[in-house]
């Protein structure tokens, strides 16, 4: 399995504390800590799967209301 080099790095799994020195001053993060959200947990894994689930359900909902329907005249 391929895993991103900071997979089990914590450093952005909790928040800087605000002190009165950095109040107000835009903090210079590395890339792992400015991200917006954790990126383990196979999130490219559950986006291609929901995606095709969805794309099955159009399919299923197509032939049940579609498919078998005369064509209409006109």
């Amino acid at each position: 399995m391929t895993r991103s080099a900071d997979y089990d790095d914590n450093t952005d799994e909790s928040p800087r504390p605000v002190t009165a020195t950095n109040r107000g001053v835009a903090p210079d993060l590395k890339p792992n800590e400015a991200r917006g959200a954790v990126t383990h947990h196979n999130a490219r894994t559950v986006l291609a799967v929901s995606c095709g689930l969805i794309v099955i359900a159009f399919v299923i909902v197509y032939v049940a209301f579609f498919a078998g329907a005369p064509p209409q005249p006109g």
